[in-house]
């Protein structure tokens, strides 16, 4: 549930992101450390750059999920259908792809484990 909700892998209480994804100006802000137990989240210069990778695979998965749904619905409609189908919710989905890729990135690479003792600090 912690990762769902976009919290700290160490603690899972503390706040990754420091605004709602809603707030399109500062959906990019993420705390340099977790406000509950003070895990350095970027590990290093340049550690969020292979959420790039994952975001660009999530992607893809997508569009070809959707190319297929769009396909089999509408019986091989024209290339706009495809672009629209595709595309809109891609970009309207995009600040939401684009945290949880920094998210799977502090979960599955960060080396980050749960340790019950950081929990609720405060």
């Amino acid at each position: 549930m912690a990762f769902l909700k976009s919290k700290c892998p160490r603690c899972r209480s503390g706040k990754v992101f420091t605004h709602s994804f809603y707030q399109l100006k500062e959906f990019i802000s993420t705390n340099e450390r977790c406000p509950v137990c003070g895990l350095k989240f970027e590990k290093e210069v340049g550690f969020f750059w292979s959420a790039m990778y994952i975001s660009y695979g999530i992607n893809v998965g997508f569009s070809i999920v959707m190319g297929i749904l769009v396909s089999i619905i509408f019986n091989d409609p024209d290339i706009n259908v495809y672009v629209w189908a595709i595309v809109g919710p891609v970009v309207l989905f995009s600040t939401v792809i684009f945290r949880y890729s920094r998210i799977i990135t502090l979960y599955m690479l960060g080396g980050f484990k749960y340790d019950p003792k950081f929990a609720q600090k405060t």
